[in-house]
């Protein structure tokens, strides 16, 4: 078990943020009849994590073990696996199976353990054995073709979406990696993209501000993996435009809005082509004047209110303005 903890340390190192479980270590158990509910399962994620040791017709954890002895191996693949996607969170997962390998790679390049996986006939050292490992496994319906030829026939595969991270972490640094992950689960629920590609692209921008030399990671794919991801996750592969001001327009003029009287007021997020434009509206004194999520303010009763707008996405983008009274009239 001190793999399976030191494995469980090493992710959340990676990924941060609250641990799983209310931080307890995670335990392993093993089942002879999970075949029957998942009969092309190896493993399940949870606490304990399940490891099926019997399936009359997939591999089962017998035949790892198998080849964990006659490679004289530290660990096999499936329940490190598991313990990733129990780091699994809906801030950042555009891809659970792609991020789960990903974090294996951090875990083989961080503690240059060794691992052996049933199919796989040479032992996996290190984070640049396992990157070899995965790339030479690219799609296992097809035979476990591997990545290049994934790429050449358009089949997509989470071990060849992972394979490009793990190049790219090589390139920009896990501590890019790691401020990446700190800056989604900081995100709020509306400044999340709803999309998979959208989180993907949010992703690669990060990794590319959060480097050293600001680089260019999305020049790191090939044409073909920009293609077969994009298909795959539902859009095309482009760094995330986030916005840079929000300005509001439509201010009612001075001393014409008479108490009880409503007007719409309308906002600007820029750029144009801003992926995340929506705001939240507040008033800093709603008996004098309130706001709508929708911008609408009506004016309540005598007094001074501030009115402000805040990008969701980046609460240091907002626009305001004041309101005064002119007995009963709401003065800008």
């Amino acid at each position: 078990m001190n793999k399976i903890d030191q494995a469980y340390t090493t992710e959340w190192n990676l990924v941060g943020g609250v641990k799983p479980f209310n931080g307890n270590m995670m335990t392993l158990q093993t089942s002879r009849t999970m075949y029957l509910s998942y009969p092309y399962y190896e493993g399940l994620s949870g606490q304990p994590i399940t490891w099926c040791i019997y399936n009359p017709s997939y591999t089962a954890a017998p035949a790892h073990i198998l080849k964990m002895n006659k490679l004289n191996a530290n660990i096999t693949e499936t329940p490190i696996h598991e313990i990733g996607h129990n780091f699994d969170k809906p801030n950042w997962t555009f891809d659970a199976e792609a991020l789960t390998i990903f974090k294996i790679y951090n875990y083989m390049q961080t503690t240059n353990d060794t691992m052996a996986v049933w199919n796989y006939d040479q032992l996996i050292v290190g984070g640049a054995g396992y990157k070899t490992y995965i790339k030479s496994y690219a799609n296992r319906i097809l035979g476990h073709i591997n990545h290049d030829t994934a790429m050449a026939q358009g089949v997509y595969s989470p071990y060849s979406l992972a394979y490009r991270l793990a190049n790219i972490a090589d390139v920009v640094g896990w501590n890019a990696v790691k401020q990446t992950f700190a800056y989604f689960d900081a995100l709020s629920s509306a400044a999340i993209p709803t999309t998979n590609i959208g989180k993907l692209n949010l992703f690669l921008t990060k990794l590319r501000d959060f480097s050293p030399s600001y680089t260019d990671v999305i020049a790191t794919f090939t044409a073909q993996e920009k293609t077969i991801f994009g298909n795959y996750l539902g859009g095309t592969i482009a760094y995330h435009i986030a916005p840079t001001s929000v300005v509001i327009g439509n201010k009612p003029a001075s001393n014409t809005m008479t108490v009880g009287a409503a007007v719409s007021l309308s906002v600007t997020v820029n750029p144009s082509n801003a992926i995340n434009k929506a705001v939240t509206w507040s008033s800093s004194n709603t008996a004098v004047a309130t706001i709508s999520s929708s911008g609408q303010i009506t004016a309540k009763a005598a007094g001074t209110t501030v009115i402000t707008v805040v990008s969701i996405e980046d609460s240091t983008k907002s626009d305001s303005f004041t309101y005064g009274n002119r007995l009963k009239k709401i003065q800008v």
